[in-house]
């Protein structure tokens, strides 16, 4: 009768109300047959905790006896102790295999390695499980079924990922366990098994493939069907693959999601995957706080953490270490790490443990100790075809390189890094051990040219400012560049900004003040002085607050500083063609005084023709004779123009390149016509070239320019050069 009444409570679908009927009569023969009967769908349905309470209530001994209730029983333990599941899937591997039931067999195997993986304590105890899944392989040519032989290649190539990533086979197995997954109608089966092709794609740094797995896991992952497993551990894919390619909002908002989800649904198993990848990310973009809190975090946990996650828990910790400048710290961190790495073996990040230790060692200055790991990290990239742990290493190798004034070795690492993350979008550095380190390497292959557009990328995605004015280098993607000199245009991002210029009218009035008065440190009252002479005290302020309120609108807030009564432009966030074109003048100067021949002089004189080059004309030039306060500037950067002119004239005349200093002093001219010693610099070239008519040419010009503009006539020293041009004995020559 009891088991009547628990069949129609079976029938009306009251699954959980029947089981109970018949534990309480003690049917175990009528468990055990609806155990097997419903535990597929509850275990897709992510009802674990019902499923083990079924089995527990099972005497011992018929469980111990039966390798499909050892199986299920092994799969309720999976999700919450996997190191408790693993038993009960070696019995049932067993047990399948002397009634070889392949299905039960290869179920089992599947069992023992995700046992293995997620309880995250020794991976090397699979080792002696792939030569087994390698045999079975190699044994059976046909499978029960798809999904069968899914379980099978998912679980090989786990195996393979963890511990044998340089395993010559494994893009094969890979693919192949793509292509059943896609078919698969099991959907938590597919998903974990996209999962794993997902992982191995994004740690070898494949990730256009990679994004192409994350995107399918995305649209299965929104099904009914899918568990909170598979979506917790999709948010630590999106992590890891948004870090490495550097979108680190998208990052944080991966890592944020996928704890939360993991606080409702009390699964914590990538709790630290999650939390390192946003620590990490944030400390690659300067942003400490968010790290040291995803740091506290972890710290707050370790109580429960396995090997594995404390082996994370210190690679971040030493990447805070080299952070903060403290490669004592960092060095007992990575000690530890390494430490963890070997004994889990995780072979998979090798490449990375040893690229932390480069850095930690370069920084306590035992570099033929950092040479080592960096070899060892290059033996192994080569190995598993991995381009992220290769990217990673030319980086390091570039970093070392300049530190040791190795210039030549450093350029050649970044033009091979840089090369390879645009062909491959990566954007993961493990290192250097400070944003500043990033932005030297940056600065380096901008003033070589080497891959602009992707450096400039890059700087951007990691949010690099250099800790020193970079003025020289136009190219740096600034949040906003300011030209004055020929005509007054603003850049943001890039892209001119669109703006009403009779709304923004006084906004722009001040921004050129600003500049005008030298950019930094300009008192607010000479501002209100400048911009209303006619207002009284509080009501010259109120319109100095609005105006600036209204600039920091339109430019950016990081750009305009305004402390102490002192309103400044930042030069880290801010090019002005202006300062620019005075840091190479002045560098060029300071070169020029240091002698006459060589490299000096070279680098002088390149110099000056890129401050030539960047003088679009005068300072404000729109604005005409008026402001009056724009007026000492334009003129002394018009005069350092003129000055330039005449030193690369001059430079060019001395080894008769007689063609490209005329065509200097002809743009020298087009700036100030009523320079006189540049016309007389431009009649000796054409009298060297013996073009006399030219020469005489220019001479006139300069005659009628001066007279009408000034009422005067050429200098002595201009008729004698004149004359001296004019004489018969030139003109035969």
């Amino acid at each position: 009768m009891f088991r009547r009444a628990a069949s129609l409570l079976e029938d009306d679908g009251q699954i959980e109300a029947a089981a109970t009927l018949l534990h309480e009569i003690g049917d175990w023969e009528e468990i055990v047959r609806f155990i097997t009967k419903h535990a597929p769908l509850m275990v897709a349905q992510g009802r674990y905790r019902p499923m083990e309470e079924w089995l527990s209530s099972l005497p011992n001994d018929i469980i111990e006896n039966n390798p499909w209730l050892l199986y299920w029983m092994g799969i309720c333990r999976l999700v919450f102790n996997p190191s408790q599941s693993q038993p009960y899937f070696e019995k049932a591997y067993e047990k399948f295999r002397t009634q070889k039931e392949v299905a039960g067999i290869i179920l089992a195997c599947w069992g023992i390695v995700h046992s293995i993986i997620y309880g995250m304590e020794n991976f090397t105890t699979i080792d002696q499980w792939i030569p087994v899944l390698e045999e079975l392989g190699h044994r059976f040519k046909e499978f029960p079924s798809e999904e069968i032989e899914l379980r099978f290649v998912s679980s090989l190539l786990y195996a393979l990922v963890y511990r044998q990533p340089q395993h010559p086979e494994i893009e094969t197995w890979a693919e192949r366990a793509l292509s059943l997954a896609e078919r698969s109608s099991n959907l938590n089966l597919k998903l974990q098994t996209i999962s794993t092709v997902a992982f191995y794609r994004v740690y070898t740094g494949d990730f256009a493939k990679a994004l192409l797995a994350i995107n399918s896991l995305r649209r299965w992952s929104q099904s009914k069907e899918s568990t909170p497993l598979i979506q917790i551990r999709l948010g630590a894919l999106e992590a890891a693959y948004y870090r490495y390619v550097g979108l680190h909002e998208k990052c944080l908002k991966a890592v944020s999601e996928g704890l939360e989800l993991s606080r409702t649904t009390g699964i914590h198993m990538f709790d630290p995957i999650l939390e390192y990848h946003g620590a990490t990310s944030a400390l690659g973009i300067n942003d400490y706080p968010v790290a040291k809190r995803l740091l506290e975090q972890m710290t707050s946990s370790l109580h429960s953490y396995k090997p594995w996650d404390l082996c994370i828990y210190h690679s971040a910790k030493t990447q805070e270490a080299l952070f903060q400048g403290d490669p004592s710290q960092a060095l007992l961190h990575i000690e530890q790490a390494t430490k963890l790495r070997i004994e889990t073996g995780f072979t998979l990040i090798t490449g990375w443990c040893h690229i932390q230790n480069a850095y930690v060692m370069h920084e306590l200055g035992r570099h033929r100790e950092a040479e080592d790991h960096l070899t060892q990290a290059f033996n192994f990239t080569r190995d598993i075809r991995g381009k992220n742990n290769e990217y990673a290493a030319l980086l390091a190798e570039a970093h070392f390189a300049f530190d040791q004034g190795e210039e030549q070795l450093g350029l050649m690492s970044i033009r091979k890094a840089f090369a390879l993350g645009r062909e491959g979008g990566h954007f993961s550095t493990w290192g250097p051990p400070h944003p500043s380190d990033m932005a030297r390497l940056c600065i380096k292959a901008l003033e070589g040219g080497i891959e602009v557009e992707y450096v400039q990328e890059f700087i951007r995605r990691f949010r690099i400012v250099p800790d020193r004015v970079a003025l020289h280098l136009e190219n740096w993607p600034w949040p906003l560049k300011i030209c004055a000199l020929g005509r007054f245009d603003l850049l943001k991002d890039g892209q001119p900004i669109q703006y009403n210029r009779k709304v923004q009218k006084k906004p722009l009035l001040m921004l050129k003040a600003i500049i005008a008065l030298g950019g930094r440190n300009i008192d607010e009252e000479r501002l209100t002085d400048i911009l209303w002479p006619e207002a009284d005290g509080d009501q010259a302020y109120s319109a100095l607050t609005t105006t600036l309120s209204r600039l920091r609108q339109l430019m950016g807030e990081k750009i305009l500083e305004v402390q102490a009564g002192r309103v400044s432009l930042s030069p880290r966030y801010c090019w002005v063609d202006v300062w620019a074109f005075e840091d190479l003048a002045d560098k060029a100067e300071v070169l020029w005084r240091r002698g006459h021949s060589g490299d000096g002089n070279t680098k002088a004189l390149q110099l000056m023709s890129k401050a030539v080059d960047l003088y679009q004309g005068h300072f404000l030039a729109d604005e005409g004779s008026e402001p009056f306060w724009a007026l000492p500037l334009r003129e002394r950067l018009k005069n350092r123009f003129l000055f330039l002119i005449e030193k690369l004239g001059r430079s060019l005349e001395q080894t008769e390149q007689w063609d490209q200093a005329i065509a200097l002093y002809q743009k020298g001219l087009e700036v100030d016509n009523l320079a006189e010693e540049l016309y007389r610099r431009l009649m000796a070239c054409y009298g060297s070239l013996g073009e006399t008519v030219k020469a005489i040419q220019v001479y006139r010009r300069l005659k009628t320019a001066l007279s009408s503009v000034l009422g005067i006539e050429p200098s002595p020293k201009t008729e004698t050069l004149y004359r001296t041009l004019t004489t018969p004995l030139k003109i035969n020559k």
